[in-house]
């Protein structure tokens, strides 16, 4: 059995998924307990056996060198190769060709964090066939691969997540005869695999048992791989009161009273008195003060640039809370000076609804419906500040909300709907919610959802299908009016007595029954059957338009099945796992619904599969 002796660790990448933390931390660098994850990366692979390293560079090279200067690891000989222009992972190899020797060397992902045994990534390597042997696992990850009897079928699955998919960990035993399929510059050694497997040679896929795997490139990995790897006793300091996971760097500040769960705290960092924390991460340097959830928290400093700062703020005084990248492609940052703030959304331009995102606030300003006000657009860099109107949805709130202050709250939302379906649109808008449009909903459901499950026949997928069109054959039948298209709980903001709409991007023209599904009938919380007749009796009386019961159903099943796919999709991007937490409440709002269950067998006969 070959026993490998030289590797190559991936470490030039720019850690996006992870700014603006990244722009003060190169990723590598980033401690998991305390200690940075390239110093871990480099300790595992000494303790296989390895004895030579080569590290490629791009993204603030001179930090991850002073890094490894300053704490070497005896018994490892460690090269460096710097890249001007990232030439992507295929290309790492390429420009390292001189490092290699005839001998299979290891390649590991920079962002993972892994405890397993080489040895039955070793066995499955076979040099006359076997162009790599890859680690996969089936548990965890985006199961983006094809597998079966051992070996890498496809990189790009039809069906992620599916039966025969499985997740590749970023660990693999190369052949060195791969770099004939790689060509000087920007590659991708996946490519590189696809090539070799079209010519004869397999890429062995290999479960490792007893083993660990995480993927830190985003906040909510780097936060629960820190919840996986805890010491038994919880980590205490300061004043703080620790209800749950915290790391504290040792230089880092905890104030008298303040609250954490689940927190993360880098070297000089602060956490002020009384403050209350929850799935954060809190930078170097950087200060913490009042209730803070699910943000990375940093000085403007070290995230900004003179000229990214909206006007008015000072880097050397300003911090940020900086939120995740959800299903919008868009990301938001608070940035907080004294009792002053502003949003900033940074958004991909390539989103057509991203585009249409300032148009659209100016034309609900103008109509006096209460969006967040649009205070700076600079088009050139896609990027949006807004008023902040605050972190506290209908969403958040509803659990302890009393049924007469919830219904105040929903009646606002009511009287909302009731003016936006009223308006005539001048403005761009997406294109319609129309039959085309609602067709694409349902291949979402059933390329997603219904794939998922296993076993299922392509009869029933066929029958589900034909009530699926029926119930498109209704609502494209019924008056098209300006719709939000996600008019739920989580895009209804609370600030002070005021109701305020967020995430209307995607508004178009549609049948008004869907926003109404999507509100009363809502995955992220669960209303009553009385609460939501009211409340569609309030609509009808503001509106003057009658919703037939049948129009209701399929509005539901319309909305909630594009909702079910949509989880499903998301649920497959790495950090954005916690959307796989909403399918039971969608499954059981479809089937708790007496009419909607009668008239629709198929659907619901997948639902209970996916129940159980």
């Amino acid at each position: 059995m070959v026993r490998p002796t030289r590797a190559l660790v991936l470490a030039a990448g720019f850690g996006t998924r992870l700014h603006p933390l990244t722009r003060q931390i190169p990723k590598p660098l980033l401690p998991v307990w305390n200690r940075p994850l390239l110093l871990r990366t480099l300790a595992t692979l000494r303790e296989w056996g390895v004895r030579d390293v080569v590290v490629n560079l791009h993204h603030r090279p001179g930090e991850i060198l002073s890094a490894v200067i300053a704490q070497p690891l005896p018994g490892l000989r460690l090269a460096l190769s710097f890249e001007p222009d990232i030439l992507g992972t295929g290309g790492a190899v390429r420009k390292a060709a001189w490092f290699f020797d005839r001998e299979p060397f290891w390649m590991i992902n920079g962002d993972v964090v892994f405890d397993l045994s080489p040895g039955p990534l070793v066995r499955a390597y076979q040099p006359e066939n076997t162009i790599a042997s890859a680690w996969v696992t089936k548990k965890t990850g985006p199961r983006s691969i094809d597998v079966a009897d051992g070996r890498v079928l496809s990189f790009r699955s039809a069906t992620p997540g599916g039966p025969s998919t499985a997740t590749f960990c970023g660990v693999h035993l190369v052949n060195p005869r791969i770099l004939d399929d790689l060509p000087d510059g920007f590659s991708s050694i996946i490519t590189a695999y696809e090539r070799a497997m079209q010519a004869g040679w397999s890429v062995a896929a290999v479960e490792v048992r007893k083993s660990y795997w995480a993927d830190i490139g985003t906040p909510s990995s780097y936060l629960r791989t820190h919840e996986d790897l805890a010491p038994v006793r919880p980590v205490r300091g300061g004043g703080g009161l620790h209800s749950r996971m915290v790391c504290k760097a040792p230089t880092a500040v905890i104030g008298k009273g303040a609250s954490l769960d689940h927190v993360v705290l880098l070297d000089r960092s602060v956490v002020e008195a009384g403050a209350c924390l929850r799935n954060c991460i809190v930078a170097p340097g950087a200060r913490a003060a009042g209730r803070i959830e699910g943000a990375i928290v940093q000085t403007a400093r070290s995230a900004f640039s003179e000229g990214e700062i909206p006007s008015g703020f000072q880097l050397e005084h300003a911090m940020i809370q900086a939120y995740p990248v959800r299903g919008s492609a868009r990301a938001y940052t608070r940035v907080r000076d004294g009792k002053r703030s502003v949003m900033i959304m940074q958004y991909d331009p390539a989103r057509q609804e991203n585009r249409l995102y300032a148009g659209h606030t100016r034309f609900l300003e103008r109509r006096g419906l209460r969006v967040p006000g649009l205070l700076q657009h600079d088009r050139a860099a896609s990027r949006i500040v807004l008023e902040d109107v605050g972190d506290r949805s209908l969403e958040t709130a509803f659990p302890a909300m009393p049924e007469r202050t919830l219904l105040q709250w929903y009646r606002r939302a009511i009287q909302f709907a009731v003016r936006f379906h009223g308006l005539q649109p001048a403005c761009s808008l997406m294109p319609p919610l129309d039959a085309a449009g609602m067709d694409a909903e349902h291949q979402v459901f059933m390329t997603y959802f219904v794939q998922s499950l296993r076993g299922v026949s392509a009869s029933r997928k066929q029958s589900a299908l034909m009530e699926l069109q029926r119930a498109r054959d209704l609502l494209a039948a019924q008056p098209r009016v300006l719709i939000h298209r996600d008019f739920q709980s989580s895009n209804l903001m609370l600030k002070g007595r005021e109701l305020v709409v967020i995430d209307f991007q995607g508004m178009r023209l549609g049948p008004a029954a869907y926003d109404l599904a999507s509100l009363l009938w809502d995955p992220y919380v669960s209303l009553s059957e009385g609460q939501r007749r009211r409340l569609l009796a309030d609509y009808v009386s503001g509106s003057g338009t009658p919703v037939p019961e049948e129009i209701v159903d399929a509005a539901i099943l319309q909305r909630l099945t594009q909702a079910l796919g949509a989880f499903v999709r998301l649920s497959h991007n790495p950090g954005q796992e916690s959307f796989r937490r909403h399918i039971p409440v969608a499954v059981q709002t479809l089937r708790s619904r007496p009419s909607l269950a009668a008239s629709n067998p198929a659907v619901i006969s997948l639902l209970m599969r996916a129940a159980k």
